[in-house]
């Protein structure tokens, strides 16, 4: 099967602070992608940061939205720029249907899985270093408490 282009509909949202960091920062995925190899972006509609004081414990932050219709050379593509950037949604507009053979379906899968794999070694890498800084930070409180006693 030759590889087939796809047109796809992503919408990405970034949240953080101060407001311009979110501005600057969506600017330079959407500049990002548009040199993605492969990749044509079609359209592009990007809101401004909004503040997101109206729910409890996310005073200060700001989130931004953009949706992004591109075309992308084959399933690969559309796989990786998924995993690269993470968009909140995807929505395949073109073609309506498409088959895929077995050794192409499980390349992609297998692609995925290594990327998957990469994300959860960075989680547990985290993780353990949390772990040995909370403990490093809770001895040094203890410290910090009996000589000032």
């Amino acid at each position: 099967m030759e590889d087939q282009k796809f047109i796809v509909r992503f919408v990405f949202e970034l949240v953080g602070a101060p407001k311009e960091h979110i501005e600057e920062k969506l600017n330079e995925l959407l500049e990002k992608i548009k040199k993605e190899p492969g990749v044509k972006v079609i359209e592009v509609k990007k809101g401004d940061p909004v503040d997101m004081q109206v729910a409890e414990g996310f005073k200060g932050l700001f989130s931004a939205f953009a949706g992004v219709e591109i075309e992308v050379d084959d399933h690969h593509r559309l796989l990786s720029i998924c995993l690269d950037y993470t968009p909140s949604s995807v929505e395949i507009l073109e073609p309506q249907s498409f088959k895929m053979d077995a050794g192409k379906y499980t390349s992609l899968l297998n692609d995925m899985l290594a990327t998957l794999h990469k994300y959860s070694m960075y989680v547990a890498n985290l993780s353990a270093e949390y772990k040995v800084l909370k403990k490093d930070f809770e001895d040094l409180k203890g410290t910090h408490k009996e000589s000032s006693s």
